[in-house]
């Protein structure tokens, strides 16, 4: 694998490119608004970082159907477990049965980083805080 997901906004910058292309590799870790917006955002570092963390969990990159029905709360804190637990990587799903409440902290705050709209999105420093409470 070849590392692709560093300094997108200064890649911008470096590359004064006046808009975004969509045909990058780096698409998915790119937020929404960086593509109609030149001036770059530390929420578009919190949107990538999020996108991140739920491909680690997950094992892939998740399309924006998938972000979007996560925005639809589950009926319940147990259904949105199950949710969590179906949605983590195959490779790992055995060892996150027992660690469900991590595991779902996990996906939440990858979600909440990778929301749509970015005052929604926590702050890197905020997201660093949520982490330390989990371990």
């Amino acid at each position: 694998m070849e590392p692709l997901i560093s300094d997108l906004g200064l890649d911008r910058l470096v590359l004064a490119r006046s808009t975004a292309s969509r045909d990058s590799p780096l698409d998915p870790y790119q937020a929404p608004e960086s593509l109609n917006n030149l001036k770059p955002s530390p929420k578009w570092d919190v949107y990538s970082f999020g996108m991140i963390l739920l491909e680690l969990l997950s094992g892939r990159v998740l399309s924006g159907r998938e972000l979007g029905q996560w925005a639809v709360p589950a009926g319940s804190v147990g259904e949105e477990k199950n949710r969590a637990v179906r949605l983590a990587d195959v490779a790992i799903r055995g060892e996150v049965e027992s660690r469900e409440e991590a595991v779902l902290g996990c996906f939440r705050l990858g979600f909440s980083c990778a929301s749509y709209v970015p005052h929604k999105r926590p702050s890197m420093k905020e997201a660093v805080r949520i982490l330390d409470k989990m371990s």
